[in-house]
């Protein structure tokens, strides 16, 4: 699961991965791992995110999307 609308306002700031990852202390890779589903974010870095982009909701910013989602 990805979320898509972190990547969607980061790339509107031109806040690349790396630059956050530095913001959050933590690695490129894991910051990647985070963005894409394959990691959680913690709730310390969730907080610290949302400082960065005031104006959104956390719904917004962490809502997340499956690929290949199965029809109910």
């Amino acid at each position: 699961m990805v979320h898509f609308n972190l990547i969607i306002e980061m790339y509107a700031q031109t806040l690349s991965e790396e630059a956050l990852a530095k913001s959050l202390c933590i690695s490129k890779d894991v910051i990647h791992q985070k963005i894409y589903g394959e990691v959680e974010f913690e709730l310390g870095e969730i907080e610290k995110i949302m400082t960065l982009f005031p104006y959104c909701t956390v719904d917004y910013l962490f809502n997340r999307y499956e690929q290949n989602k199965k029809a109910e």
